[in-house]
């Protein structure tokens, strides 16, 4: 009987671990493809604030 038990045990304790894992990869996921919407919406914005200031007349400095 107790054999069953800690077989069922480190079944139930695998599955935890496997769900844990999936998860921190998926937040991982996450957190890369925030980090490059952030940098192509960046990329976006420098474009249309240096079209604007061109348009302006104003100089504007390449910040890199």
């Amino acid at each position: 009987m107790k054999i069953k038990l800690t077989q069922s045990r480190s079944k139930s304790r695998g599955s935890i671990i496997l769900i844990v894992l999936l998860f921190l990869g998926l937040m991982a996921l996450i957190v890369v493809s925030n980090n490059l919407t952030l940098r192509h919406l960046d990329k976006n914005l420098r474009l249309i604030e240096q079209k604007q200031l061109r348009k302006a007349g104003v100089p504007f400095k390449s910040k890199k």
